[in-house]
């Protein structure tokens, strides 16, 4: 029962927002140019749950005039210049077939490899002079301790449920080139459990305004990671600890009692989180706190601070 809960914990306190690792102050001194470049692609994804293993199946299918790889690159390219002005930030353009060989699963479009991606990148990074590049590519994940992973973005549908879920799954990474290290890395990914959308497969089948309302919860969700993605990638753990104590310090409200650092407030937020999972009270979005909102707020107001520290 214990790991049980902890993975319906991961995902409900990851589920939406962004985790991962920050640069290091050091690193970050050393970067003054950066390349942005997004290898998703314009395929969704339908992934389905079956009785046995032997019914599971996950399909991509075309999903013509989507534009992710370019709403992607452009929506970075500006979220990273304005969290860090400091850095020169360039937008790539990228040939997604010339990178497909990067993907170890090509068919399904499934987990980067990076030294594969240095490798078919490093004449087109001699040409713009880069040695830094933040990388966007499909990112992987299983839901509900099932054995079928969902990628990238799409639909998942289980044989047990009635309910058609969308997600999106996008890995952010900061790569030196040089070295082949990530220097930092942002993963993040949006759920519906219970979305409002059809399952008509194959994608081709649904009408325009099923696809249009597709590419608008997708677009929405990668409006919503902007700010926290790009302050993981490009402001230090350093800065991070001087905003979240300057903007903490005014006090966050919880049952009466005022808490004046974010260690507390998150410590509080998993506390409420985990009663309500470990008693059944309540399950994914709905064990989340009813002050979730002003904790999203306060947390931007963390993020706006860094865009500030570097200017």
């Amino acid at each position: 029962m214990k790991w049980l809960v902890s993975a319906v914990l991961i995902v409900v306190l990851t589920g939406c927002e962004t985790f991962g690792d920050r640069i290091t102050e050091e690193q970050l001194a050393a970067i003054d140019k950066v390349g942005v470049v997004s290898l998703i692609d314009d395929q969704i994804a339908y992934s389905y749950v079956g009785v046995t293993i032997f019914n599971n199946e996950n399909n991509l299918y075309p999903f013509p005039g989507l534009g992710i790889d370019n709403y992607i690159t452009t929506t970075m390219t500006e979220a990273l210049s304005r969290v860090n002005p400091r850095v020169k930030v360039l937008p790539v353009d990228a040939d997604f077939e010339t990178f497909r060989a990067a993907y170890k699963n090509e068919e399904l479009i499934a987990s980067l490899d990076n030294k594969k991606f240095i490798s078919l990148f490093a004449s087109q990074a001699s040409q713009m002079g880069l040695r830094y590049v933040v990388v966007a590519s499909r990112d992987s994940i299983q839901f509900d301790q099932t054995p079928v992973s969902v990628n990238g973005f799409g639909l998942r549908k289980h044989v047990a449920s009635d309910n058609v879920g969308a997600f999106v799954l996008i890995k952010f990474e900061l790569i030196d080139l040089v070295s082949q290290k990530v220097l930092a890395k942002a993963r993040v990914f949006e759920r519906d459990q219970a979305s409002e959308f059809a399952w008509l497969e194959p994608f081709a089948d649904n009408d325009e305004a099923f696809k249009t309302s597709i590419k608008d919860y997708i677009y929405q969700a990668i409006d919503g990671w902007t700010k926290s993605v790009s302050s993981t990638l490009l402001m230090s753990q350093k800065d991070q600890q001087v905003c979240a104590k300057q903007v903490y310090a005014r006090g966050f409200e919880i049952d009466g009692v005022n808490y004046t650092t974010q260690e507390a407030v998150l410590q509080q937020r998993y506390e409420y989180i985990r009663h309500k999972i470990m008693n059944e009270e309540a399950k994914g979005d709905d064990a989340l706190p009813p002050y979730e909102e002003r904790f999203k707020a306060t947390e931007d107001k963390v993020i706006d601070c860094l865009s500030q520290l570097s200017l």
